[in-house]
């Protein structure tokens, strides 16, 4: 199955993003289907207790670990340079 972001203009895009931690047990699931759109200019809130995935969710949309499973869009945003 093909996944495209929708066509809108969100700065940020999530699609039933998880992540799971090995442990010797088998995996522990940090994050399961976790679906949200951000348009440019909003702001986010994360919180949580201790343990819930708020640090796992920000590697995520930074890019670190890949998503597994689930999709994440994050266009690339071009900034402009002072000039000399």
């Amino acid at each position: 199955m093909s996944w495209s972001p929708s066509p809108t203009t969100a700065a940020l895009e999530l699609r039933e993003v998880g992540h799971d931690y090995p442990s010797r047990d088998g995996t522990v699931p940090a994050l399961d289907g976790i679906t949200l759109s951000l348009d440019q200019g909003q702001h986010l809130a994360v919180v949580g207790p201790s343990g819930s995935g708020k640090s796992t969710l920000l590697r995520l949309i930074a890019g670190f670990p890949a998503t597994h499973p689930g999709h994440a869009h994050r266009p690339r945003h071009t900034r402009d340079r002072p000039r000399a």
